[in-house]
């Protein structure tokens, strides 16, 4: 199937997060909750398929942790409403970005801060909804909101570092002709790397990262969620087409990622 994950995706996670609380899950142990300063996630930069080097996976939603908000960052919710929602880690890129992630598959949404008023607001699926006012604690890396409307509060604590990059393979096979960035004629862009790293998109909406392997024409690839959820997927190259799982792509620049 192709993984455009929308609002019922959203509430099967919810779900699952639900049924799952207090286990133990893939995606905490790449996430620390202490309060030294947050670092970027890295990643192997990304090509054409020439190999002309145009950006590196981190900066298709990077965090701008030097020049951005008060929220800049990636937060989870610790206390308080929503606090069933744990297994979800929020990132606001600190401009107007949102990012609800779990494990390497993330939506898309938009926050606004105004920090004269300090008013902070989301319209995320689950967890955070709303208008809130904010307190931070004196070293910013917690947070208290309190919801204008429901009057109830909310806690968060910054992680220190955070990647929803999964790590690749050491022995994924690559077709060379499958490498670069490919668009659907419904707005769906995948990317795949050298390295054996994959990334499909359906911008404004969710992003999924994905480790793979290419051979005889099927792509095997794993992206995350509360466990490792595996595929494989029929694939022909044509020159500057791509049909991927029954579905036609052309050859763009990378650039079109960004």
């Amino acid at each position: 199937m192709k993984k455009l994950f929308t609002l019922g995706s959203i509430l099967l996670a919810a779900a699952l997060t639900l049924c799952c609380a207090g286990c133990g899950e893939e995606a905490s142990s790449k996430e620390e909750t202490t309060s030294s300063a947050s670092s970027k996630a890295t990643a192997d930069e990304l090509t054409d398929f020439d190999g002309t080097v145009k950006t590196d996976l981190s900066k298709l939603h990077e965090v701008d942790y030097e020049n951005g908000n008060a929220f800049a960052g990636a937060w989870k919710i610790t206390e308080g409403q929503g606090d069933q929602f744990q297994s979800f880690t929020f990132v606001f890129d600190g401009k107007d970005n949102a990012y609800m992630m779990i494990g390497s598959m993330g939506y898309c949404g938009k926050y606004e801060l105004n920090e004269d008023t300090k008013t902070f607001g989301t319209q995320q699926a689950v967890g955070l909804n709303g208008t809130y006012t904010y307190t931070f604690s004196d070293d910013n890396n917690t947070v208290e909101l309190y919801d204008t409307e429901t009057k109830l509060t909310t806690k968060m604590q910054k992680l220190v570092s955070f990647t929803f990059i999964p790590r690749a393979e050491p022995d994924s096979e690559i077709d060379p002709a499958l490498l670069g960035a490919w668009k659907d004629e419904s707005g769906g862009y995948i990317y795949f790397e050298d390295n054996g790293i994959m990334y499909e998109t359906q911008k404004a909406i969710s992003f999924t990262f994905y480790t793979y392997s290419a051979k005889n024409g099927v792509v095997d690839n794993t992206y995350y969620m509360l466990e490792a959820e595996k595929g494989s997927y029929q694939y022909k190259v044509d020159g500057d087409k791509l049909t991927y799982n029954g579905y036609t792509y052309t050859r763009i620049s990378a650039d079109e990622l960004v």
